[in-house]
């Protein structure tokens, strides 16, 4: 290529590259610059590049590079940003989108801020931006405007007058000197205190979306918050708290089934507790529960029972003891001064042994006990999946969604990543749906294949599938992923949609829900744990 046709090529492959940047992490995996160069124009093996790699190092002077191993075994993962004097100096040219033409200043010594026309906005997405300034407003007892208000935060934003947190290989929250990619919570001090003189700072949280905020808080209630250990709607006041309610509960549990996955997630951000599926079952169970314990008429109304002074509650966990009886978990409700039931968190939870006697104590019927468990369906042909009918292949939003997704999220194998990165979408497709029809054939042979998982969600709970997906993988390993199903019928005739692609992990925490899955090949003890599946797919 000519000096021309570098700088050309230069301008579009920043454009690109910006345009996927995120405000939480500036590195962008390769597996997604593929398809936007392309359609950006930007065809390198015109320039005799067989691959991405070598013909992005021949802008190295505006770009970074790194490599990462995600686990061992696996392929690593490339990464390319632009380099940090270039992310500050770059004038965003013609075509690039609204959101990004207003201009990211990436920093990094400091959380990334987004030149616009709120300070509040461009550190992370505020909901409700006049709610936060009234509660401030209240917290504190000085009346400023937003615009004031946001000339403080910009103003200490400038300065560096920001805390960082993050958590510690115990599960504790911890201060720190400085922004990383392990940073869980920052907070600016607005220059404010509250009605008992404590400095008041604005606060922001990492999110599955980016940084989320904005809150107001003291250092004190900062601490507090993120030592708090959530299950769900069951809430715990350290890590250690949660991790010995988990541990003893499993101690109660029937033996004969896994609860923990062969490797725990490699996260850079809280760890779990040691059972990780045990949590991952109850954060969905309550969930269900508490949605729709107080809806006449739905599959699970009544199933949560409160004291005689509604400062406590209990529910079945589905779960069977040792001993075959039901395991009955009795929580404090929070908040007290509640209105509704159907937004009720449980804290510092325990297992009822002691029957009766220990309901009595705590203000229950004794009738309470007998609470029936959880449902997720009415019918058993709702979780029965059906061979007879087609995944319905010909749905291009949805493949498309599949396999960005996919791609983008590092759950296709490594030559499917080079597939879509060299612009080969056609045969990748090909692969994919190949894959999809070779299970629905063992699925014909093998009604257990195809498995029923239950997931809760904004858009609504719902029933779905998860089918096996083997791209590259042999039939005698672990498949690469499993594809998520919907049931649809269109003039009297069914069939299933793809959703979105998921890890073994996730499938085998949303299938556990119902039953435990066969073990053909959704096996926890082959199964490495990853991040929790945080964001509606």
């Amino acid at each position: 290529m000519n000096n021309q046709e570098k700088v050309d090529l230069s301008k579009k492959i920043l454009q690109v590259i910006q345009s996927l940047q995120s405000d939480l992490d500036p590195w962008v995996d390769f597996a997604r610059i593929g398809a936007p160069l392309s359609a950006a124009g930007v065809q390198y093996k015109q320039y005799g590049f067989p691959k991405l790699r070598p013909f992005l190092i021949e802008f190295q002077d505006l770009l970074e590079f790194k490599d990462v191993q995600p686990a061992e075994g696996k392929p690593p993962v490339f990464y390319v940003r632009l380099k940090t004097a270039v992310a500050q100096d770059t004038i965003i040219v013609e075509g690039m989108d609204e959101k990004r033409r207003s201009g990211i200043t990436n920093n990094s010594a400091k959380p990334p801020y987004r030149d616009g026309k709120s300070a509040l906005m461009a550190l992370g997405f505020v909901n409700d931006i006049q709610g936060a300034v009234d509660f401030f407003v209240r917290k504190t007892g000085v009346d400023l405007s937003q615009e004031e208000l946001e000339c403080k935060i910009k103003m200490a934003y400038d300065n560096g007058n920001i805390l960082y947190y993050e958590y510690d290989a115990d599960g504790n929250p911890i201060e720190c000197n400085i922004y990383s990619l392990k940073t869980a919570v920052f907070a600016i001090n607005t220059g404010v205190k509250d009605r008992y003189q404590n400095d008041v700072f604005a606060q922001y949280s990492k999110g599955p979306r980016g940084w989320t905020g904005v809150f107001f808080n003291t250092e004190e209630q900062i601490f507090n918050q993120m030592n708090t250990y959530k299950i769900g709607k069951l809430t715990f006041k350290n890590y250690a708290l949660a991790n010995d309610f988990i541990k003893s509960l499993h101690s109660e549990l029937l033996p004969g089934e896994t609860w923990k996955y062969a490797e725990p997630a490699q996260t850079g951000m809280r760890k779990k507790t040691e059972y990780e599926i045990l949590e991952s079952y109850l954060r969905t169970v309550l969930t269900a529960l508490i949605q729709e314990h107080d809806k006449p008429g739905s599959l699970n109304y009544g199933k949560i029972k409160f004291s005689k002074d509604n400062n406590y509650a209990l529910f079945n966990t589905g779960l069977l003891s040792k001993y075959a009886t039901d395991i009955i978990v009795i929580g404090e409700v929070y908040p007290k001064n509640r209105t509704t039931n159907s937004r009720i968190t449980l804290s510092n939870p325990i297992v009822l042994k002691r029957g009766k006697t220990e309901l009595s104590d705590k203000g229950f019927e004794a009738s309470d006990a007998d609470v029936d468990m959880v449902s997720f369906f009415d019918q058993v042909s709702q979780i029965v999946y059906d061979a007879t009918a087609e995944v319905d292949t010909d749905d291009i939003e949805k493949l498309r969604h599949c396999i960005d997704e996919g791609i983008m999220r590092n759950r296709f194998p490594k030559k499917c990543k080079e597939q879509y990165e060299n612009g080969e979408l056609e045969d990748l497709t090909d692969t994919f749906i190949k894959a999809i029809r070779r299970s629905e054939r063992i699925a014909r042979r093998n009604y257990k294949y195809v498995v029923p998982q239950y997931r809760t969600a904004a858009t609504g709970n719902k029933i779905q599938f998860l089918m096996p997906i083997y791209m590259l993988s042999k039939y005698d390993e672990l498949p690469d992923f499993a594809l998520v199903l919907s049931e649809s019928v269109i003039a009297g005739q069914k069939f299933y949609k793809p959703e979105t692609v998921l890890e073994l992990a996730w499938a085998y925490n949303n299938a556990r829900v119902i039953c435990k899955p066969d073990d053909m090949w959704l096996n926890p003890a082959r199964i490495e744990d990853v991040e929790d599946l945080t964001i509606d797919e």
